[in-house]
């Protein structure tokens, strides 16, 4: 009973501060595309009016140019490879792939590629690049050699790829099919599935036990089971359905890219539903998450501009007065709930999974930004946390880590 009583004095409510923009930095006429180093420390972006910039993290908040490459052509795409010492640029005027010294920001090679470069993911531990091609092929980089190992076949039109959390299996969603591949990165393997829609964009849950597609010619988000090959769930984006996205890897946090609306679009992993949206102006196009799995690196080609936001859950501001609720710091040893679009007496109850009640607390949520709850002392598992007032009742779940 103690500590039943004690949970309830040590239940805290902590209102954020909404805004989660960090920094931006000018980089060059229209970016295209961004990457972060393995090690955290920089950021690239392809320009594709020439040029390849690098920007230095110095800090949380605190960005700053480093420079740039000249490149006579279109570049479409950049990728690091594990030691960060190189940058390789894809160029989609000449169909040639660049390889940069990060140190002294020069080119050291060049080699032909397959037309069209479009995306280029780091296969991790077996010193390859995949780089996707719009016509349907993908170029198997060495980054021992910087050479093309081989080309092969993936589909019927390749935009975006994204790469399991082991760095073995590469998933490339076909636009111009309802199937999709996976690709084995050490052997070039390819392995089609049917996700029953033409899908330009794609995500891996932190876990990889989701895959999330993005239609845009149905306006749709679907996740599928990455076990089975089976879609699970699907939702209907409000916004339009994002033309690229990122999932951060150990928080229940999908984000979309959304150009015309001038946002990123946020959606819970578990279960696949809108939580809100994050304003980006300067027509944002692409973006790259942080190795700390919390900042978010994106480039905008209204004002040429890359431009990072730092994960806050209050930053993501519920659409119109709609209530509603969703992990804050999950996983966690001291989860935390947010409740957003709510005024007056709330009743928060936790269970486990067996349907036991853990805690129970009443408390009054005043008028304007997200509130965030913590819940501490809770035995580790997963615990269902739900909220009631005014006759609704809206529930989520959390992880609670051991200490």
């Amino acid at each position: 009973m103690m500590s039943l009583l004690s949970l309830l004095v040590l239940l805290s409510v902590v209102a954020q501060f909404p805004d989660t923009f960090l920094g931006s930095v000018s980089v060059g006429n229209n970016p295209v595309d961004v990457c972060v180093s393995p090690d955290g420390e920089r950021a690239y972006a392809a320009v594709e009016w020439g040029y390849a910039s690098a920007v230095n993290i110095e800090d949380y908040d605190v960005f700053s140019f480093a420079g740039l490459v000249s490149i006579d052509g279109e570049p479409s795409a950049v990728q690091c490879d594990e030691s960060g010492e190189k940058l390789y640029v894809a160029d989609s005027e000449n169909s040639m792939v660049h390889v940069v010294n990060t140190e002294t920001l020069s080119i050291e090679s060049s080699f032909a590629v397959e037309a069209s470069p479009y995306d280029m993911v780091l296969c991790t531990g077996i010193n390859r690049i995949l780089l996707s091609h719009s016509g349907g092929m993908i170029t198997a980089i060495n980054t021992l050699t910087s050479s093309v190992e081989e080309v092969y076949w993936a589909g019927n039109s390749l935009h975006s790829m994204v790469v399991s959390p082991d760095g073995q299996y590469v998933y490339a969603p076909d636009n111009g099919s309802p199937y999709e591949s996976i690709v084995t990165g050490a052997t070039g393997s390819v392995n089609r599935f049917s996700s029953g829609m033409d899908s330009r964009a794609a995500a891996l849950s932190g876990d990889g036990e989701y895959l999330f597609l993005s239609c845009t010619a149905w306006d749709m988000i679907s996740a599928v089971n990455t076990n089975t090959l089976t879609t699970e769930s699907s939702v209907s984006c409000e916004n339009g359905a994002p033309t690229e996205m990122a999932a951060l890897p150990a928080l229940p946090y999908l984000y979309g890219v959304n150009t015309e609306m001038d946002i990123l679009s946020v959606y819970s992993t578990d279960g696949l539903q809108l939580v809100g949206t994050v304003p980006v102006t300067g027509e944002p196009v692409n973006l790259a998450v942080h190795p700390d799995g919390e900042r978010i690196f994106v480039v905008c080609t209204g004002d040429n501009k890359m431009k990072v936001y730092g994960y806050d859950p209050s930053g993501i501001a519920p659409d119109g007065t709609n209530s509603c609720m969703w992990p804050g710091c999950s996983p966690s040893p001291v989860p935390s709930v947010i409740l957003g679009g709510i005024t007056g007496r709330v009743i928060l109850r936790g269970f486990d999974l067996s349907g036991r009640t853990l805690f129970e607390s009443r408390t009054e949520i005043q008028a304007g930004e997200p509130a965030e709850f913590f819940l501490p002392g809770m035995p580790s598992g997963v615990l269902l946390v739900t909220a009631e007032f005014s006759g609704e009742r809206l529930c989520t779940r959390v992880v609670v880590l051991e200490p």
